[in-house]
């Protein structure tokens, strides 16, 4: 009988994978919204990591039943092959070594149903999704980003039309986004 992979499964052993030192990743993207204050349904976990890292990760997907089903130079995908069982993909993007070490000191861990894991900033959050929308602007997924971004803001209380969230688009994003997002905000 194959063993039974849950969600709860899955983020419980990486979450003792970065507590004993075996690798570091940082939890980002849908599953991490809820943290600031947004619901959305995903259908995928993403991690940051650094490629350093992402070998002793990859064996512990392994030893998950997971399987490495797409890797490029950016990005990684784990994908569940054990029958009777839906656990979602595992997504990793590569981030350099001093990237990291910023993202990981600005993450704050978060604890659900006693699993403990880093969680990216909110600046961190905000920044994936501008990048995701410059650089995808035909992408299926802009209505989730932007929503995603406004729903952040605003559960944080952050004014969009400030100097904090203005600097942060003009890294991540556009000054074009920025308005779009001040527009829709209004």
């Amino acid at each position: 009988m194959e063993p039974s992979v849950t969600l709860q499964n899955v983020l419980r052993c990486i979450a003792d994978g970065v507590r004993n030192g075996e690798f570091r990743v940082v939890l980002f993207g849908g599953f991490a919204l809820p943290y600031f204050g947004v619901e959305r349904l995903t259908m995928d976990v993403d991690f940051m990591i650094t490629e350093n890292d992402f070998e002793p990760f990859a064996a512990q997907m392994r030893d998950l039943g997971y399987q490495l089903g797409l890797r490029t130079p950016q990005f990684a995908r784990f994908i569940c092959k054990i029958s009777g069982n839906n656990p979602p993909d595992v997504d990793t993007v590569f981030v350099d070594p001093p990237v990291m070490d910023a993202i990981w000191a600005e993450a704050t861990v978060k604890t659900e149903s006693e699993i403990a894991l880093p969680v990216a900033s909110l600046k961190i959050m905000l920044g994936t999704k501008l990048h995701a929308l410059k650089y995808n602007r035909e992408n299926r997924r802009q209505r989730y980003d932007l929503a995603d971004i406004t729903g952040m803001l605003q559960a944080a209380g952050v004014d969009p039309k400030g100097a904090w969230f203005k600097e942060i688009c003009e890294r991540y994003g556009s000054m074009e986004l920025w308005d779009m997002i001040c527009q829709q905000m209004k």
